[in-house]
């Protein structure tokens, strides 16, 4: 898996966990030895080759795979030794190869964090709490901002660096946000300095379509009025506002505790360029939310609903990923839903919602 996809760059942080290591495996050693533990295994093992009828240990009714067909081991002492080579494998695996220039003093660069740029695409409202960073295309880490970036190298240098969100508002779940721009730098790096790169402007890229964009201005046509669920309405309101004159509001009582609407306009193959499709959206509530998708089979109505968000009491800014949930559903077109549910032990509540981007290639 290449550098450069984002689910190994989400891995390799969360496995990796800092930006140096005391212990690694030299890059131009890890795949000999990986391969000379493994042939060396298999020869003590001495299994003939054969192919696996299902893959993942289990079949799809419950019962555990086949073995590759072939002779059981030969010796119980092969197949202990073949075990320890084994566990040294997975061991080797555990560690990441060794950044370049371990051993050198490393220089150290400081960011504040992220600008976001949107001149012609609303409030450039965002919340990035991380960046993640490369140089000369090797991954260093991801670091929470404001930040102070240990990087072992010295002389020019070409640094990237990523703005990092949380995917469904989850802190367990930082994510590189590949809808904005990276910001590419030439730093001239020396052991043991500081360079302070400040804020850094960033800006959705070129080919990123937005085909949702609610701002709940007046004279802006409305992303949201298939009403699914209750009799409420998701409407304009001046009462609390993100950004601009008005944002929306829904209201759940005890008497009409959950409300669902769906968007006006029905998408057609949102994830054909590429499987990333997020929402995003400004929100302040005292209810709890669902983001879900639908769709119609020709005899019913279908729904999944996954992300959610709880009651916040200040403005909050949230990404969410529904690539799952619209590659499951199956259907295509579907409609974005949005839900409101009353929270156990309250007579009412409110959502509030702003800047609602769907978001994808």
């Amino acid at each position: 898996m290449s550098e450069s996809n984002p689910e190994y760059r989400k891995t390799h942080f969360l496995e990796r966990g800092v930006a140096l290591q005391e212990w690694c495996l030299p890059n131009t050693m890890i795949l000999p030895v990986m391969k000379l533990i493994l042939t060396t295994s298999k020869t003590l093992t001495g299994r003939r080759s054969g192919k696996h009828q299902f893959i993942g240990g289990h079949n799809h009714n419950g019962n555990r795979s086949p073995l590759p067909p072939g002779k059981g081991p030969r010796k119980k002492g092969q197949v202990k030794r073949a075990f320890t080579l084994l566990l040294l494998a997975s061991l080797i695996l555990t560690l990441t190869g060794c950044p370049a220039d371990t051993d050198l003093v490393p220089a150290f660069i400081t960011i504040n964090g992220f600008d976001l740029q949107t001149p012609d695409q609303g409030e450039p409202t965002s919340d990035i709490p991380e960046v993640w960073v490369f140089a000369d295309a090797e991954f260093i880490g991801a670091f929470g901002l404001p930040a102070r970036i240990p990087v072992p190298r010295a002389g020019s240098t070409q640094m990237r660096f990523e703005p990092g969100i949380r995917q469904n508002g989850v802190s367990a779940a930082p994510e590189p946000y590949d809808f904005y721009t990276p910001v590419n730098l030439t730093l001239d790096l020396a052991a043991g300095e500081t360079i302070d790169v400040g804020t850094l402007p960033i800006t959705y890229k070129p080919e990123v379509r937005f085909s949702i964009f609610e701002t709940f201005e007046l004279g802006d046509v409305r992303a949201f009025t298939d009403v699914i669920n209750g009799t409420g309405t998701l409407a304009p309101t001046q009462e609390l506002v993100r950004s601009g004159d008005f944002s929306g509001k829904i209201r759940v009582t005890a008497d009409d505790p959950v409300f669902e609407v769906a968007s006006a306009e029905s998408f057609f193959d949102l994830t054909g360029t590429r499987r990333y499709v997020w929402l995003e959206m400004d929100f302040l509530s005292a209810a709890e939310g669902r983001i879900g998708v639908s769709g119609d089979t020709g005899l019913s109505s279908q729904s999944l609903f996954d992300p959610a968000f709880r009651p916040r009491e200040q403005w909050t800014k949230i990404y969410f990923n529904i690539t799952n949930i619209i590659v499951d559903l199956r259907l295509d077109p579907i409609q974005i839903n949005l839900a409101a549910i009353l929270p156990q032990g309250l007579e009412e509540g409110d959502l509030y919602l702003d800047n609602i981007k769907l978001i994808h290639f």
